[in-house]
């Protein structure tokens, strides 16, 4: 009778449990970064089109002069006191300062110049101005007149993020 040979070797049933709890607890550590990863993965979408909006509505905003008594050209500067007057959304095409936009809201978010593109749904986009005082805001001990544009952008997920810009009448 042949007995087994000293040079056979195997796998104990202890080897190959410890084996497995080893590649289930790294597997499982795998798994949990990659679902974090995945679940972040739309605040990047958020930010990029939150940029996009808040930039698009800045430029239309910031490109009006600062006042409605402003001249064109914007030279000499607007003389009288700081004031926000709002104004409606509904005659955006014929704003004539930064402050008509103080209040506005939009849902889906519209430029004048047309709707914006698709994928934009659910967002709300929220327009405020006010005059600020810039040498207690500022700290340049300048008393010029400027008006602070707060653009807010929140996403269909309650994510908010605001933008802001100084308007300054020069």
């Amino acid at each position: 009778m042949i007995g087994p040979s000293k040079t056979q070797r195997g796998v104990t049933l202890v080897e190959l449990i410890i084996t497995i709890v080893i590649i289930a607890i790294a597997l499982s550590g795998t798994i949990i970064a990659f679902s974090n990863v995945v679940g972040r993965s739309s605040d990047t979408l958020f930010q990029s089109r939150a940029i996009a909006l808040a930039q698009a509505y800045l430029d239309e905003i910031m490109g009006q002069p600062f006042d409605r008594e402003t001249p064109d050209g914007g030279a000499p500067p607007y003389a009288g006191t700081c004031r926000v007057i709002g104004g409606d959304e509904d005659d955006r095409d014929t704003f004539r300062s930064v402050d008509e936009y103080d209040g506005l809201e939009f849902s889906p978010p519209e430029l004048a110049s047309g709707v914006i593109s698709e994928g934009y749904e659910g967002y709300t986009v929220s327009i405020s101005v006010s005059c600020v005082d810039t040498a207690a805001e500022l700290g340049d001990g300048n008393i010029d007149q400027a008006k602070r544009i707060d653009v807010s952008i929140s996403s269909p997920t309650s994510q908010t993020a605001v933008f802001s810009a100084y308007r300054s009448n020069f």
